[in-house]
């Protein structure tokens, strides 16, 4: 007997039953400009499309709608039509990840990438599988080949210094396929590249390892803003600078929706903590 597939319930949920996750996010940033239609639009009286969530148990993750969800939340809304799946937040994840393929704002190159990182860091697919990464993005296969680029010009960069390595050691080209798993064609192609190359003197000397930066005051602190941490704030700071331009303060953050506090507060107040702290290091020591 076959086992029956559960179909996903359309309930109510309460907005603050369902647990909201940056990973499962599936944008690189809220869109203002969308959040403002949807805003609008229920505004007035316009039923929005449920939003997707998983429950596994013990939490309704939100896969899909984070744009109607804050839209929702502004307007002092305490419920959100939901479609409920039963499954882990692993599986929330993969869902979210396609999520906005056939619908919503169209994806830019900043959704894509956010992407295809959260799913080479999950181990859903590798860096450089571009037929893996079109399907779990639900993308193009050009906008999947774009994105793996890099990590495929690392593995043929890898690739190409094992077969010079083993060839300087005086192996055959058949020796070489053998003991890579590469086919021999390859192998012939790179060996022919490297014979027909010009050795200069230049490509005798060793390599050496670039020098390192000194240890100067305020060394670690520069790591720390360059490490990936730092890198999410300066991003958040370039973003507020975009923002800030098009828009004055008063304009953003005046009386049109007061429900808009519930978004801004938290970042504000970590950015005004992190912010603090490199004055306090840079300008106060």
């Amino acid at each position: 007997m076959t086992a029956s597939l559960a179909i996903p319930a359309v309930v109510m949920l309460a907005l603050d039953a369902i647990t909201l996750d940056a990973e499962l996010q599936p944008r690189a940033s809220l869109d203002r400009a969308t959040w403002e239609e949807y805003l609008c639009l229920l505004g007035d009286g316009v039923d929005l499309p449920p939003v997707s969530v998983f429950r596994d148990g013990e939490r309704h993750w939100l896969a899909d709608g984070y744009h109607r969800w804050h839209a929702h939340k502004a307007l002092g809304a305490e419920t959100i039509k939901a479609i409920v799946h039963t499954g882990s937040r692993e599986e929330a994840l993969r869902f979210s990840l396609g999520a906005n393929a056939k619908h919503g704002r169209r994806r830019e190159r900043g959704d894509y990438e956010k992407g295809y990182e959260t799913a080479w860091r999950n181990g859903f697919v590798r860096p450089e599988a571009v037929e893996a990464v079109q399907a779990i993005l639900q993308c193009s296969t050009r906008t999947a080949y774009d994105l793996t680029q890099r990590a495929r010009d690392a593995i043929d960069a890898a690739r190409d210094e094992e077969i010079a390595a083993k060839k300087a050691e005086g192996k055959s080209v058949r020796a070489i396929s053998r003991e890579t798993g590469l086919p021999r064609a390859t192998v012939q192609d790179h060996v022919r590249n490297l014979q027909d190359a010009k050795p200069g003197r230049a490509a005798e000397l060793p390599l050496e390892a670039p020098p390192q930066p000194p240890q100067m005051p305020g060394f670690a602190e520069y790591q720390e803003m360059t490490s990936e941490r730092g890198e999410r704030w300066w991003g958040a700071l370039r973003a507020l600078q975009q923002v800030t331009q098009q828009a004055t303060p008063d304009d953003l953050l005046g009386d049109r929706y007061p429900g808009l506090a519930h978004v801004f507060d938290p970042a504000l107040r970590d950015a005004h903590a992190w912010i603090t702290e490199l004055h306090r290091r840079y300008f106060d020591e």
